[in-house]
């Protein structure tokens, strides 16, 4: 995960600063082929986003100081309101990789295609991740949760150690857990080498968290152990959805300060991702990938 982000972070200051003194940087052989060949992908198109801003006229500082430590972002009323005293200049759908920047820095990056936008629905729920009307109809649908180490539910407060989530357990009947860890090590440590050029003190936070971790509990919980040696994102837990249309909603279990990375992948003719807040929504196809604030920037997709 390190070696990727290291060679992603060089190639992308060589892509933004080129000097033609300086020899160009090599990946390392150890990291697999099909890693480069991703990385080098993912590279340009974050510089696409880069030298791609989009201005928002928006005072981040006092939304997020308006906004309650529980706000979920699905009751109507509430997020009108916020829209009321902290309007934007509504803009133009977003259709290609863009970073959006207001004065305070950046609040999100977005790596999309274009098409016809659509909108997603309000929902008064704030349990919307398994809402059975939220999911299309098909055979296939539902959500799960991966994570080699989070506190259980109802079970957050220091009192509780985290534990691993039930879906990649050993004891599991059900191993597809794990055989999804196996497919997933190098799109996730994709997705955290990104995070490194979005956030780079957001993406230390997270790997010392994963090493602090390790440290603590590992030599108590020898599961625990084994899953995060070979975690290869700097994010504690993944969510999968499937077949979900998601609501309007806040990522209340988030700060201000951090990013969310949402991935669409799959096969199907693509989606919306709508930002309310910052007064635009962008294309959102197999293949796109969103950073932002999850807390502060009321989103859905549809």
């Amino acid at each position: 995960m390190d070696l990727i982000a290291d060679y992603m972070l060089d190639v992308f200051q060589e892509c933004l600063n080129p000097d033609p003194s300086i020899a160009a940087t090599v990946p390392l052989p150890c990291i697999p082929l099909e890693a480069t060949l991703q990385a080098d992908m993912f590279t340009e198109m974050l510089v696409t986003a880069y030298k791609n801003p989009t201005t928002i006229d928006i005072n981040s500082k006092r939304l997020a100081d308006a906004l309650s430590p529980k706000d979920y972002g699905t009751k109507q009323k509430q997020e009108d309101e916020l829209l009321r005293r902290f309007p934007t200049s509504p803009l133009p759908y977003i259709m290609k990789p863009s970073a959006c920047r207001q004065r305070w820095g950046h609040l999100g990056m977005v790596s999309v295609r274009p098409s016809v936008p659509r909108h997603p629905r309000a929902s008064s729920r704030s349990n919307w991740r398994n809402t059975e009307a939220h999911f299309k109809d098909t055979d296939l649908e539902g959500c799960l949760n991966f994570s080699p180490g989070w506190f259980q539910q109802g079970r957050s407060s220091p009192d509780w150690l985290p534990k691993v989530s039930t879906t990649l357990k050993v004891h599991n009947a059900d191993q597809g857990g794990r055989k999804w860890l196996d497919n997933m090590l190098i799109p996730l440590s994709m997705l955290s080498a990104a995070l490194a050029i979005m956030h780079l003190d957001l993406y230390v936070a997270g790997r010392e968290s994963i090493i602090k971790l390790y440290k603590e509990q590992g030599p108590q919980d020898p599961e625990m152990a084994a899953l995060l040696e070979c975690w290869p994102s700097v994010f504690l837990a993944s969510s999968v959805i499937v077949n979900h249309e998601t609501p309007f909603h806040r990522d209340h279990n988030s700060r201000v300060q951090w990013f969310d990375l949402l991935a669409s992948i799959g096969c199907y003719p693509g989606s919306v991702f709508d930002m309310p807040t910052l007064g635009t929504a962008c294309y959102y196809p197999p293949g796109s990938v969103i950073g932002i604030s999850g807390n502060l920037v009321h989103h859905g997709v549809a």
